[in-house]
């Protein structure tokens, strides 16, 4: 084996290994409408946490995170004057020397107080280095 091609394989090789050690649990927070969620992992799988203690599982496996803004904070979309939208996305990379990754996403939005979580949404593009998502991802897959 080639010294490139052996140096292909140990960065793949490193990178499923830090895919392993994002197992650990996940702690990122985002407010809507006032209320602080929580995400979270529940037997493998993310979950947001209300701070009144009230839990959302979603269909995204972890480790997961949220969509972020330009600044890099978690993406807050406002809609209809009255909804708040985040997206939790997990983000799986092809093997090297492909750069692409596939992204499983859902969208979670707190409706007349009420949490409401989409359905879980495939994408071909890598959601934490694509930039910002079109407002189509946040609010398409919901019945309004």
């Amino acid at each position: 084996m080639n010294r490139p091609l052996r140096c292909a394989a140990l960065l793949c090789s490193l990178s499923f290994s830090l895919l392993a050690c994002a197992e650990a649990p996940v702690s990122e927070q985002v407010a809507l409408n006032g209320d602080t969620l929580t995400l979270q992992q529940q037997a493998q799988h993310c979950a947001l946490q209300r701070a009144d203690g009230q839990l959302v599982q979603l269909q995204v496996p972890s480790p997961c995170s949220f969509s972020t803004n330009r600044e890099g904070l978690p993406r807050v979309e406002k809609f209809n004057d009255d909804a708040q939208i985040v997206i939790v996305y997990h983000a799986v990379a092809e093997p090297a020397p492909d750069a692409r990754c596939t992204s499983l996403f859902q969208a979670v939005r707190l409706l007349q107080g009420k949490l409401e979580a989409s359905r879980v949404v495939q994408s071909p593009l890598c959601m934490q280095m694509q930039g910002p998502i079109d407002q189509k991802n946040f609010v398409a897959f919901f019945d309004w």
